[in-house]
């Protein structure tokens, strides 16, 4: 065996340290977590970089701040056209901004982008990501408020209401971001479900806290 063939038989196999953490991801290191975030960018086959970031999700559920300390840039984990590396990529990032926002703040611009992803996962792990990012830092997630807009209006009643509870976490911080969204608040006042109803409901009240010229009462 050559020196060269003895150094590649050293280097740990991506999938088999992926495979590894995914049985039990609670006991991940930090040190597992940053050579699976170097192949979800850097390894040239589709399959590794999947099975990557999905043992990066599996982390995250248990362990948001060894992800966040191996991957120190969340946007990594999003710049691909990959739709499944995007869908467990958009969920780790959620995952971890709920106990790190401002690990995730980076972030904001490319999940705005997602919000009209073809895939639906992609668009509400994005839509999820954005809402928790913005409890803490609200001013990273008020340039997406004309897109939350947009999305009032969705099919999906998970997109509606999620939408909605951003908007209304917005009204009390960036209220002139919101403002736009009136009308379309007060329409979800008839909609179909309960849960939407009160989301927009609350959003309308928190905005009229803050500019009562804007909501009717």
């Amino acid at each position: 065996m050559t020196d060269g063939e003895r150094g590649a038989s050293d280097v740990p196999d991506v999938q088999a340290v992926a495979a590894t953490i995914r049985e039990n991801p609670a006991a991940a290191t930090r040190t597992q977590v940053a050579m699976v975030a170097d192949a979800v960018t850097a390894d040239p086959d589709p399959e590794t970089r999947r099975v990557a970031t999905a043992a990066l999700f599996a982390t995250a559920e248990h362990q948001p701040e060894t992800v966040a300390s191996g991957v120190e840039q969340p946007r990594r984990l999003l710049s691909t056209d990959d739709e499944t590396v995007l869908a467990w990529g958009t969920g780790t990032v959620g995952r971890v901004a709920e106990a790190d926002p401002d690990w995730a703040v980076a972030s904001a611009p490319v999940l705005r982008r997602l919000l009209d992803h073809d895939v639906q996962t992609v668009r509400h792990n994005a839509l999820e990501a954005l809402a928790t990012v913005a409890i803490d830092r609200p001013e990273a997630v008020a340039p997406a408020a004309a897109d939350l807009r947009s999305l009032l209006d969705a099919d999906d009643v998970a997109v509606t209401h999620n939408a909605a509870g951003v908007l209304g976490v917005l009204a009390a911080t960036h209220p002139d971001a919101v403002v736009p969204a009136v009308e379309d608040l007060a329409a979800l006042g008839t909609h179909d479900e309960r849960a939407v109803r009160r989301v927009a409901t609350g959003a309308l009240a928190r905005l009229a806290r803050e500019r009562p010229d804007a909501v009717e009462v």
